[in-house]
């Protein structure tokens, strides 16, 4: 019996790379796509300009490729820079408007046009769900009373944030917003706040970073992730742990993450978001 063969757009950092390992595992027989702008990790089956979409969607069709799969971060394209297509320059125009939006918008866009021709797209968390963060505590520090109100604090902030298309993070202490993640992504938001100078802290106990899906968020792309860089980052940076979504936050490296956030006396947990206005407790 054939391979079910399944297509990975493979972008930045590790997610494509463990996720192709993760494939393989299941028996899928799986064809690697890149693209020419973007510096990927894995070794491509296929490369092609991020403006030559009917170049890729003939490869596609030619090797009955029916199924795809999104993975790794991806920056906005500068548009006058790209080599096009007809295809892609057809997509080029109808996308200007949602570069002006946020960025669960534009995917939105892009995933809708992909389907539209004829594409499944596959989710992470539907093939792979072993890679979701699970539900509880996962270190041996608890959070505290204190840490756990900042994370319901953070957790209706970005809900409420979601109708603005903002970010996915956010880093509290307290009930004190030490930063928000917006276009330059988490790892920079984590960076800013370790450059905040001590004093303007006022004597704020360390932060917190929440991380969970926006509402309504597709699962088909942008789902938040972390590995042992945000570990590092969050170390450097002073903060005293992490929240994230359970079922809906990607952890790599997860027994790695474990003994680092453990040897630095951390604390991990997978929280469900169904925080509202009136709701207290974790």
């Amino acid at each position: 019996m054939p391979k079910p063969k399944i297509g990975l757009i493979a972008c930045q950092k590790k997610l494509p790379v463990v996720l192709h390992e993760h494939l393989i595992q299941k028996g899928y027989d799986v064809v690697v796509i890149n693209f020419k702008e973007v510096h990927s990790l894995l070794k491509p089956n296929f490369s092609a300009s991020l403006g030559q979409i009917g170049k890729i969607f003939r490869f596609l069709k030619k090797n009955q490729i029916q199924e795809i799969i999104l993975a790794g971060a991806i920056s906005r394209p500068d548009l006058w820079k790209l080599r096009f297509d007809w295809t892609g320059l057809g997509l080029a125009l109808s996308i200007i408007p949602y570069l002006k939006k946020g960025d669960d918008a534009l995917l939105r866009f892009v995933c809708g046009y992909i389907q539209k021709q004829g594409i499944k797209l596959r989710s992470i968390s539907e093939i792979c769900p072993e890679l979701l963060m699970p539900h509880g505590v996962m270190s041996k520090n608890r959070p505290s009373q204190e840490q756990q109100r900042s994370i319901i604090f953070g957790c209706k902030l970005l809900n409420h944030l979601s109708a603005f298309d903002i970010g996915q993070s956010v880093a509290v202490s307290g009930e004190v917003v030490v930063g928000i993640e917006t276009l330059e992504g988490t790892d920079r938001m984590i960076h800013h706040i370790g450059l905040i100078e001590t004093a303007r802290l006022g004597g704020l106990s360390k932060p917190v970073l929440i991380k969970i899906r926006k509402l309504k968020q597709s699962n088909l792309v942008d789902l938040p992730t972390i590995g042992i860089d945000t570990i590092n980052s969050i170390i450097k940076a002073g903060f005293s742990g992490i929240a994230l979504e359970a079922g809906g936050c990607i952890l790599l490296d997860y027994d790695h993450v474990i003994s680092l956030v453990n040897q630095h006396n951390l604390f991990l947990i997978g929280i469900k978001n169904d925080f509202h206005a009136d709701k207290q407790e974790l």
